[in-house]
């Protein structure tokens, strides 16, 4: 069985715009939540300077855990990020923040199958 959600929400003066996706999928031998979000601000630039400011690169943070008791593994995972875009003659700055959440709740007694398991 697979279930999704997908939220769609905007606020133009603000300058946001938000988007996730939540999933679930239930089989024999375990049940998974994946959540995906993408966040954007948009702000104008004002002044424009002799040098213009360069984005630095993405930052990347990266969480698991894994709870045996409970038979609970979690991955996470966050980019966090900005970049500099024109449009109709202005230059606007975006900041962005993706998210990626994995629940795996295993049903069985084999907890995270080995690669040769999955792949065959």
């Amino acid at each position: 069985m697979k279930r999704v959600i997908f939220k769609n929400k905007k606020d133009f003066e603000k300058g946001t715009k938000e988007l996730s996706i939540c999933q679930k999928i239930e089989d024999k031998d375990c049940i998974t939540h994946i959540r995906k979000s993408f966040f954007y601000r948009v702000t104008e630039v004002n002044k424009l300077t002799e040098e213009p400011e360069v984005p630095e690169s993405p930052e990347i943070f990266i969480t698991k855990s894994i709870d045996t008791k409970h038979k609970l593994e979690q991955v996470n995972l966050k980019c966090v990020g900005s970049f500099f875009m024109a449009h109709q003659r202005m230059i606007l700055k975006v900041n962005f923040q993706h998210n990626l959440n994995i629940q795996i709740y295993w049903k069985t007694d084999i907890f995270s199958p080995k690669k040769s398991a999955i792949l065959t």
